[in-house]
């Protein structure tokens, strides 16, 4: 069984980032939390991903994220 489709959540940290960047990584962390609904519930990955922080990099700027239930939580932005 695959997992479900995870809602996103942005700290307001994340608004710091220019508007350009913010759009781009908006699009991106929804093609992740699109592409998550294809690794099966019982997968390793979620075991690593309940214990891990990822980053996703745009532009320079890091978006620091992890995976918390059935949502994708962006926790913090830094500037390049």
């Amino acid at each position: 069984m695959t997992s479900a489709r995870r809602g996103i959540e942005f700290a307001s940290a994340v608004q710091k980032a220019p508007a350009a960047v913010l759009a781009e990584a908006r699009a991106r962390f929804t093609e992740i939390a699109e592409g998550l609904t294809f690794i099966p519930n019982g997968s390793a990955f979620w075991d690593s991903m309940r214990v891990s922080s990822l980053r996703l990099r745009v532009s320079g700027w890091s978006f620091l994220y992890r995976i918390d239930g059935p949502a994708l939580s962006v926790d913090e932005v830094r500037a390049p």
